[in-house]
């Protein structure tokens, strides 16, 4: 895990705040930081899903267990 975003395959590091996580059951903070995305990245992740799903979606189920 590297905390970049990953956008149609592509990870991308955004150079703006980033964040921590933290286990919620022990309250400790976990290894590595993971990087915000801003408004325009959403778009760019949410246009690419979209697209990639009108394809996906007429797969046959053989295939989509392969994928």
């Amino acid at each position: 895990m590297n905390g970049k975003n990953i956008v149609a395959g592509t990870y991308i590091e955004i150079n703006e705040r980033s964040l921590k996580a933290v286990n919620p059951a022990t309250g400790l903070t976990l290894d590595g930081e993971f990087f915000k995305a801003n408004e325009k990245l959403v778009d760019d992740a949410l246009t690419s899903a979209t697209s990639a799903f009108q394809s996906y979606r007429n797969l046959n189920k053989d295939l989509k267990a392969v994928f």
